[in-house]
This record gives structure tokens, sequence and C-alpha cells, in this order.
């Protein structure tokens, strides 16, 4: 009963002296966020915007997008757009903007539109989803827009999986709106919905993958099963493939747009069995460090990893180009989570660091041995760089910066960076000898992400 007074004291306190809006960094996004449920169609229900050049009069309707993972490594999504102008008969195509989601639920925009190739990295951030139902989104437009200071030009999106959303759910993002975000809800616009919607509902039943647009080779999935119903290839080694779209009338039929011709294809609704391309597990091999990942290699020359436990498979290579028989595994336990790493240029030999702070000297050759290296950090290691072959130098969220010579793994420099902000655009050169600062840039405004130093 304590914390709910507390609790209902600071709203009113907050409401009697008026709120204040947040910068960046006291935005706080969705907690334990999965990307995967996030995924797929989204309707957007109403919008805030204070762009400098916004029309409400020129606002779009029956507003949809389509999020779809393009690399599970790197978080890479790419979100499709469709929309119809006011008094517009026809729907029109938007995007897609490329989206980078390596930080969870904070996201970054690297362009709003990959074929202009204009890069605006714009903080995206997820705030509030229960990936079913709703989903707030928050967009900082702001050109070198800081961490510290609130957006200028921003832009506020509530969302839903369908064209409507239900009070109990809209009350409660209102009420985080007003109340954390701290924007008036008189100032949202309403998109409107009519009765053919731009992203038709989906028919679900196959899925088409392109191996590569150079190589024009299309695979057709079966949803019900994921099996390979067919491959096609053209013969035509000279054609690019730009683009697929389905047919929103015909379930069963699709178009493909070459560099040098138009393909419209048709998939005959009951493909018999003996077309379907049987692929099977050949081995599978448990990992020792993880007893609920395992290693499945197939026929089909696939590799592929799968969690036991969530039944979900994490990533897949192809590892050969055959069938794949025999499959073994190289591990070395270490004491903690990997997070950092640099090979020799043979890659027999690699160093890396671990999220609780130690160093590993590893060889991969005939002798497979490890060797943990003298630490100083109090905090995770974040970068490993070498030096020749003969020392290699680390950084640390401590603060700190380590030199250590490797033919006695020990440290030979330490120094204290004084808690120097990497996000404000500033480079600072130390005297290693002395371990202190002797000259200081600011070459950009944003963050720097790159140093490249000649080697004379």
């Amino acid at each position: 009963m304590y914390w709910f007074l507390m609790i209902g004291l600071f709203l009113l306190i907050n409401n009697s002296i008026g709120c204040k809006r947040p910068s960046l960094s006291q935005i706080a996004a969705q907690r334990d966020f999965r990307l995967e449920k996030f995924l797929g169609q989204w309707h957007q229900i109403k919008y805030y915007t204070n762009e400098k050049n916004h029309n409400p009069s020129d606002s779009w309707v029956d507003y949809s997008q389509f999020f779809a993972l393009d690399n599970c490594i790197n978080r890479h999504v790419l979100a499709f757009g469709r929309a119809r102008l006011p008094n517009g008969k026809e729907c029109f195509s938007f995007g897609p903007s490329s989206i980078f989601a390596y930080d969870g639920a904070k996201m970054i925009v690297e362009t709003d539109d990959i074929n202009k190739n204009t890069k605006v990295n714009w903080p995206y951030f997820i705030l509030k989803t229960d990936y079913t139902h709703y989903a707030l989104t928050y967009t900082c437009l702001t050109k070198g827009a800081t961490r510290y200071d609130p957006c200028t030009e921003e832009i506020v999106e509530v969302f839903s999986r369908t064209t409507t959303l239900a009070k109990k759910y809209l009350t409660e993002l209102d009420n985080y709106i007003k109340n954390i975000l701290c924007v008036d809800l008189t100032k949202f616009e309403q998109n409107i919905f009519g009765e053919k919607l731009c992203f038709p509902d989906r028919d679900d039943r196959f899925l088409i993958t392109m191996d590569d647009y150079r190589k024009p080779l299309l695979s057709l999935w079966s949803t019900h099963d994921y099996t390979n119903l067919l491959n096609w290839q053209d013969e035509s080694s000279s054609i690019y493939m730009n683009c697929l779209a389905w047919n929103p009338m015909r379930t069963n039929e699709f178009c493909l747009d070459c560099s040098n011709d138009f393909v419209n294809g048709q998939i005959p609704l009951s493909i018999s069995e003996h077309t379907k391309n049987s692929c099977e597990i050949t081995l599978c091999v448990y990992l020792i460090s993880n007893s609920h990942l395992v290693l499945c290699s197939t026929n089909s020359s696939f590799v592929t990893c799968w969690n036991t436990r969530r039944n979900l498979c994490l990533l897949h290579w192809k590892a050969d180009s055959n069938e794949i028989c025999y499959m073994t595994t190289n591990e070395f336990q270490l004491d903690d989570e990997i997070i950092s790493g640099s090979f020799d240029n043979t890659f027999s030999i690699d160093i890396v660091g671990t999220s609780c702070r130690s160093l590993w000297y590893i060889c991969w050759t005939t002798q497979r041995t490890k060797i943990r290296l003298v630490v100083s950090h109090t905090d995770r290691i974040m970068s490993v760089i070498p030096i020749e072959d003969t020392h290699i130098v680390t950084s640390s969220v401590d603060d700190t910066i380590t030199i250590y010579q490797l033919e006695d793994r020990n440290e030979i420099l330490r120094f204290d960076t004084n808690g120097l902000i990497i996000s404000d655009g500033t480079l600072h050169i130390f005297n290693l000898l002395h371990g202190q600062i002797v000259l200081k840039l600011h070459p950009h405004t944003p963050s720097i992400t790159a140093i490249n130093v000649p080697p004379n």
C-alpha cells in the first residue's frame, strides 16, 4: 500500500509542476524484447509528429508496415510500407527502411529508403508491445541528436495487428504517452482504414525465397510442413532479380521484376509428392558447453543449430556442396561469454575477451591449448587490438586501457581514460609513456565509430 501511495504522489507532483520531455537516454524501451515475435504486419492506429514540414491535410490513410528479418546475424530488418493518399484510390509503396536491431528494442533506422541510399541514422525505439495486439514506437528525426537532450523532431506511433485497437490497450498506451513521453494526446492524428486494405490478408500457404539476386535461383516452400517443394533457376546468367510480388487476388500467382525481363509465375494449387525434394538429417552432435544446443547436418549440405528447449532453429549455413555424413566439434570451455576476439593471419591462434573480465590465448592447431592471461580490468573487456605479434591492447567499460606483452603475458602499461564519453564526437590522443591526454580533437558532432591510422 505504501508503494502505491508513493507512485500516486509522484504522478500528482509530476502533473502539478508540468511534465518534462525526456531525453533519449531517459526513454526506456521494451524490456526482454523478442524481435522474432515483433516481425510481421502492423497497422498504424494513430500518430503524433512535430516535423517542421508536416501538413495534417496530406496525411496518408490505410497506413501499414511489414517488418521482415533480412539477416539474423547482424539483426538487420527491412520495413516495407503501404498507404494511400487521402483522396487516392490506389495504394502506393514506400521504403523499405533499413533498420538494425542489435540493441534489442532500441533500434537504428540506417536509411528510410534503401533505394535512395541516404543515411539518416534515426533512433527507433519499441517502447511497449505485447506482440499480438499493440505496439508503441518512438522515432527521433533530429539531425545530430544527442542522448542527453529531448528530440526537436519526433514521431510517436501506435500500431495494432488489426485495423482497430481495444480500449483497454489504448488507455494503457495513452497513459504512457501522457505521463512518460509528455505528449499532448489531442495532438495525435487518427489513421483511417477503408474496406480494402493496402496490405491484404495473406494466404500463407507458400513461401518463396531468393538465393541471390545475381544468381536467379528461387525456392518454393510449404508453410504447412516447412519442406522445399521445388526450385527454379533461369538459364540466362545475365538476369538479375530485383523484386518479387504476390498477386493479392490470386494467392498462387506471383511476378518477378528482372533486369532484362518480366516473369509471371503460377504455382499449382496441388503439387504432387514426387516434385518435393526430400531433406534428411544425417547426423546430430550436441555441444559440450551448452547441452540444449545441437548441430545437425543434412543430405543437402546444410548445417543447422537448434535450441532443443525452445524448438527453435538459431542459424543455418551451407557448409559443403554434397551430403554431410560426418561432423565433429572442437570446443574450449572458457569462464564466461565471449564478447570480443582477434585471430592471427593464419587463423590458428586466437585471443578473446570474456564478460567476466578475462583474456584467453587459444591455439587451434594440433596443440589445441588455451592459456588464461593476466587480467587487471574490473569490468567487461569490450575490444582487443593486436600490435604486430608482440603486444595486444585491451579496453574495458571500467574506463581503462591496458597493454600486454605476449612473450611473458604480463601487463606493461595501464592508464585511466577518466570517464571519457565515446558518443560526443571527440577524439583523444594519449601518450602511452605517461598515460596522459596530449591532444583532444572534435572532428564530428555525432559519435565516432571508426578510426584508421596510416602506417607511416
